[in-house]
């Protein structure tokens, strides 16, 4: 069983699926490597972390939300953030098997033009599931939340 991790925000939302689409076009370089580069079955596909260009943030206070709200989704259990040093910047991030999950999901919801129903992803927390979902798993929701 999965548990309700809290709402996400659009600001979440944008940067899980800004993930996603970079997955997809990694992910395909990667078939048609030609067999020039070899790549593990367990390698993670890190995705390069660069918010200021991605997302067209100039101001610092929307860097800092951006900041915030990928150390939340890290928190959550959807991302893992990599910095090229101990104490450096975030350089890379890359997805849990939670975080493509959801973002999978989202960008069926968002193809298929049901985005009305589904307004956010708390509706997928909750436990509504979708027919053509590849997991079995179900969204349960804490004890805590039920207050």
């Amino acid at each position: 069983m999965k548990n309700y991790r809290g709402k996400i925000t659009n600001t979440q939302r944008a940067i899980l699926t800004w993930m996603w689409k970079n997955l997809a076009l990694i992910s395909k370089e990667k078939l048609f490597s030609g067999g020039n580069e070899r790549f593990l079955s367990e390698t993670e596909f890190l995705i390069p972390w660069t918010p200021k260009e991605n997302f067209n943030l100039n101001d610092s206070k929307d860097r800092k939300r951006y900041s915030r709200s990928l150390r939340i989704l890290e928190d959550r259990g959807y991302v893992v953030r990599k910095r090229s040093s101990s104490r450096g910047p975030i350089a890379y991030v890359s997805f849990t098997n939670d975080g493509i999950f959801i973002a999978k999901t989202w960008a069926r919801i968002v193809e298929s033009g049901e985005e009305d129903e589904f307004n956010n992803f708390e509706d997928l927390e909750q436990g509504f599931e979708r027919q053509d979902s590849d997991s079995t798993q179900v969204w349960e929701r804490e004890e805590e939340f039920f207050d």
